[in-house]
């Protein structure tokens, strides 16, 4: 197999050092996909007693070509909305989650979620604005002093895509917010001014709003009246005298 070498162009075989330049050649994305059916091609052509040198073979490759490519469309394709593609925020919009689940969601929305009690504080990072793929969605919300660990409520989140933040970490509320790991370098081009490149920008959510959790219900015995009921008489029953 040949294949046309990245740094000057030379066509050279696949696998070796280019003759020209001396950079490696290795095999494309492409390549390591359909190499599986070009051997299968190539041993179906080889069984095949056919004096036109292997057209069997060949047909047999382009058949499981075909099968590959309408899996990649109607199959793999299309199932961005399956639970496996999902991270676990999607899954559960809505619904209960974790307190280690952290807003990783498309951006350009409200999410409603509810933090259950007695919760485990997970990761944090950034103050008021929080890094989405990096920040827990429970947590973020004690942080921002709107629920608490030991009650939880229900919690919205709005997610969003921002330029020129720092993404600083804080103290409040009982969680310790991270730095994010680019903070350090962006005080940097902030005190010289400069607000980054046009490619500086940060998935992140802030915490909009949160309602305390419904309060526990358990059935009660109904009050007693203080003394108990007469049994009833049956009928035909004298009168005691």
């Amino acid at each position: 197999m040949q294949q046309e070498c990245g740094r000057c162009g030379f066509i050279a075989t696949t696998g070796r050092p280019c003759p020209r330049c001396g950079a490696g050649i290795g095999p494309s994305l492409g390549q390591i996909f359909l190499q599986p059916f070009a051997d299968v091609g190539r041993q179906f052509g080889s069984a095949a007693p056919s004096p036109s040198g292997g057209g069997a073979g060949k047909a047999m490759g382009c058949a499981l070509l075909l099968i590959f490519g309408a899996a990649m469309v109607f199959g793999v394709g299309r199932c961005a909305n399956c639970d496996f593609a999902k991270s676990e925020a999607e899954k559960h919009v809505g619904g209960e989650i974790a307190w280690g689940t952290k807003g990783q969601l498309e951006p350009g929305a409200r999410y409603e979620f509810i933090c259950p009690r007695d919760g485990a504080p997970g990761d944090v990072v950034g103050s008021d604005y929080y890094d989405a793929d990096e920040s827990s969605v429970c947590t973020a919300a004690v942080h921002a002093g709107l629920i608490t660990l030991r009650e939880g409520g229900k919690v919205t989140i709005d997610v969003q895509e921002k330029r020129g933040l720092l993404l600083g970490g804080s103290d409040r509320n009982g969680v310790l917010a991270a730095d994010s790991r680019l903070t350090a370098e962006r005080k940097e081009h902030f005190a010289k001014g400069d607000a980054g490149p046009p490619g500086w920008t940060d998935k992140v959510f802030t915490v909009v709003g949160a309602a305390p959790p419904r309060p526990e219900t358990s059935a009660r015995p109904a009050p007693s009246s203080g003394s108990a009921a007469p049994p009833p008489r049956r009928p035909g029953a004298l009168r005691d005298q």
